[in-house]
């Protein structure tokens, strides 16, 4: 039987074999991407991405207005307490 020796003496000098390594070389390195992806998964920590952290501080937002706006309303009332209140009649002796 004959024996393919043309890689003996320079490897990967054939470009078919040369380009056959490289795409070994590739489907092994996904195969190795992927386990360790699929290992790392279970590894993983919950962290809230940023579209929590935007809700959180909308949220923060409106409750600061919010109360902000109670506030507004309770010093306006507090304000009408404090009006001077008009004193005797206005209309029929304003011309005395």
């Amino acid at each position: 039987m004959e024996e393919d020796t043309r890689g003996n003496r320079k490897k990967f000098k054939d470009a078919g074999k040369r380009n056959n390594v490289n795409d070994l070389r590739e489907r092994q390195y996904r195969k190795d991407a992927r386990l360790a992806q699929s290992q790392t998964e279970e590894q993983e920590v919950y962290e809230p991405d940023d579209s929590e952290k935007f809700l959180r501080k909308m949220r923060e937002k409106e409750e600061k207005q919010l109360t902000k706006a109670q506030k507004n309303e309770i010093y306006e009332q507090e304000m009408e307490k404090c009006q001077p209140k008009p004193k005797g009649k206005v209309g029929s002796r304003a011309t005395n």
